[in-house]
């Protein structure tokens, strides 16, 4: 079988950020190499529009609007993230009576709080993020790279105004509950 000069260079060490040298080299390895030709250009477009630096920015901006949350709601417990990474977490609230009601209704099913935000969200904002995890308190958002700055201020407004009415836990509970029992049956779709 005639050897291919091609594939003579594969195991030579290039700089991935070569990309015309990589690419040649892609093209000798077939279908995989269509796999390596798409993460070149992922890094191509990385690379030409600074995304990485452009996350770092809009996720500076994501934690100047939303880490006073901290203050200004006794549920948000803490706000964090690393460039567009996202979370915010949250606990009972100080008050006797609002913390029992916290602790009854998570006993019965854990990080329900966090669903009184995520559905607001969505359904009344067309804002889409999740819980981070089964029986967490703690809701995550991982914007896309190319999300504007009006976009940003949008989804930090949206959460203060969404936490507010969810802070006001009985309620946003029964608000909750008589949503998702009319969808159920299905009525309002």
């Amino acid at each position: 079988m005639p050897r291919n000069p091609r594939l003579d260079r594969i195991n030579t060490p290039v700089d991935l950020l070569d990309y015309e040298i990589v690419q040649e080299q892609a093209l000798a390895l077939g279908r995989l190499g269509r796999a390596l030709e798409a993460a070149l250009a992922t890094l191509r477009v990385l690379d030409q529009e600074d995304l990485i630096a452009r996350s770092e920015r809009m996720g500076a901006l994501l934690l100047e609007l939303t880490r006073p949350l901290i203050e200004r709601f006794e549920v948000v417990r803490d706000v964090r993230g690393m460039g567009l990474m996202w979370a915010i977490e949250f606990g009972p609230p100080a008050g006797s009576s609002a913390r029992r009601l916290w602790e009854r209704v998570e006993r019965r099913q854990p990080g329900l709080f966090s669903q009184l935000v995520t559905v607001p969200l969505f359904h009344e904002h067309k804002i889409f993020c999740q819980v981070a995890g089964h029986h967490m308190n703690v809701i995550k958002a991982l914007p896309a790279l190319t999300i504007e700055e009006s976009e940003i201020r949008r989804f930090a407004a949206a959460l203060e105004q969404t936490i507010a009415a969810a802070e006001r836990y009985p309620a946003a509970l029964a608000r909750f509950g008589l949503r998702t029992g009319l969808r159920a049956v299905g009525v309002g779709r």
